[in-house]
Formats: structure tokens, C-alpha cells, sequence
């Protein structure tokens, strides 16, 4: 008994521990991300963007309480309370009824060599494909910001918040896209124009959509505002070189 509640007053003072480094971390995070969107905001308010959400392992209690809204959990949750309700059927059968269930302990150990080399496999495909989606977005954000970068010079700045608006109705129409979803209240703000928001509606890829309108929208800009043929086609050569990058990122996922 003495060494029992040494041991719980162990456990204690590490569960104590542990939600201290958490909550200190996610406020130090919070300040960061608030300092950083100020400075953005000052120097750019148009195309000024939230801090990074950083992860560690000290975000383990965060993570516990985003359960109930979790995708993954919302995706597989029937097949969980199917196998839990024949998981417990059989456990009452067996405790009350005295079921006669029985299995050599060979079993166990073939299946679970099985079980570790699926594992194993299962892991590394896992790790190879969110590696990859990594870095698919990162190309995708770094051709993003060269649109931004490159419209602040190229284009004339009534422009610039169309072409933002623009911008992050692709984001989150690729979002919807790879999530199998269509979520019309999330690109609405983003498009104005009552017939833009219908003709989104009726289009299947609607990520490939907004490029072309990317594409149409740039073009007429610069050839607006440029009256040298020369400059308007190298000017547009560096947008398509991000455009065409996009393309090939979408073709990816």
C-alpha cells in the first residue's frame, strides 16, 4: 500500500507536469501567431495571413479535445461501434453463457508475425504518401506567393483584392476537392459575383476552374495595363510558369 501511493503520487506529478508544459507551449504559440499577424498586417493588409499553426508533442490534451469534430473518427466511426458491439457479444457469451471459444496460442503467434510485417508496411506507405502530400502544398503555397508577389508589381492594385479573392478560392476549393466535399458556404465570400458563385456550382473540378480563371483574369491585367508587347509577354511568362506549377500540383493529388 505504502509503495502503491508513492507510485500514484508519481503518476500524479507527471500528469501535472505534462498539462503545464501543454498550456504554457499554446500560449507562447498564441503570441507568436498574434505577433506575426500583426507585422503582416502593417506591412501588407491585403494579402496579410494567420501564423502557422505549429504542432508538438506537447499538444496532446489539444488534440484530445478536437475528438468529437475529428474526420478521421467521423469516417470510422460505424465500423468502431460495429466491432464493439460483436466484441461485446461475444464477451457475454462467453462470461454468462460460457460459450466454448478457444484458440491455440500458435495462433497467436503467427498472427501476430503477420500482423507486425502488415504494420510495418502499412506505416511506411502511410509516411510515403503524407510526405509526399508535403510536399505537393508546399509547392503549391510557394506558387501562390509568387502570384501574390508578382501581382503587387505587374498589376495594377484596384486589382489586387479580386485576385486575392481568387487565390483563396482555389485553396479552398482543392481543400473540398481532396476531402470529397462541396461546401458552396466556404467559397461564397470569395466569390461576389452571383453568376461566378452558380457556374462554380455546376463544375466538377472546380480547382482546375479557378486556375483558368486565374489564367484569364492575369492575362487581361497585364495586357491592360501594359502597352509594351515585349514587357506583357515576359511579365506573363512569370505568371505562367506559377500557373502551370499549379496545374501540375492539382494533377498530382
Amino acid at each position: 500500500m505504502f509503495h502503491l501511493s508513492y507510485q500514484l503520487i508519481f503518476l500524479l506529478t507527471i500528469n501535472i507536469f505534462l498539462i503545464t508544459q501543454s498550456f504554457q507551449y499554446k500560449t507562447i504559440n498564441n503570441f507568436k501567431n498574434k505577433l506575426l499577424t500583426k507585422q503582416s498586417t502593417r506591412l501588407s493588409p491585403l494579402f496579410a495571413i494567420k501564423g502557422p499553426v505549429r504542432y508538438s508533442t506537447n499538444d496532446w490534451l489539444d488534440c484530445l479535445s478536437t475528438l468529437p469534430t475529428s474526420r478521421i473518427l467521423d469516417r470510422t466511426k460505424f465500423h468502431i461501434f460495429c466491432l464493439s458491439i460483436w466484441s461485446g457479444i461475444i464477451v457475454y457469451l462467453y462470461k454468462l453463457h460460457s460459450l466454448p471459444i478457444s484458440l491455440p496460442g500458435s495462433i497467436h503467434s503467427i498472427l501476430g508475425a503477420a500482423l507486425s510485417l502488415l504494420l510495418v508496411f502499412r506505416t511506411n506507405s502511410s509516411y510515403d504518401r503524407f510526405w509526399e502530400g508535403r510536399k505537393l502544398w508546399s509547392s503549391i503555397s510557394l506558387s501562390l506567393r509568387d502570384i501574390a508577389r508578382l501581382a503587387y508589381l505587374h498589376i495594377n492594385s484596384s486589382s489586387h483584392k479580386r485576385l486575392a479573392e481568387l487565390l483563396v478560392a482555389f485553396v479552398m476549393s482543392l481543400k473540398q476537392h481532396l476531402q470529397g466535399e462541396r461546401k458552396d458556404s466556404e467559397l461564397a465570400p470569395f466569390l461576389t459575383s452571383e453568376i461566378e458563385l452558380k457556374k462554380v456550382q455546376s463544375i466538377k473540378n472546380r480547382p482546375l476552374y479557378l486556375i483558368k480563371q486565374l489564367t484569364i483574369f492575369i492575362y487581361d491585367q497585364i495586357h491592360t495595363n501594359s502597352s509594351d508587347s515585349i514587357v506583357t509577354t515576359l511579365h506573363y511568362n512569370h505568371f505562367e510558369e506559377s500557373l502551370h506549377s499549379l496545374s501540375s500540383s492539382v494533377a498530382s493529388c
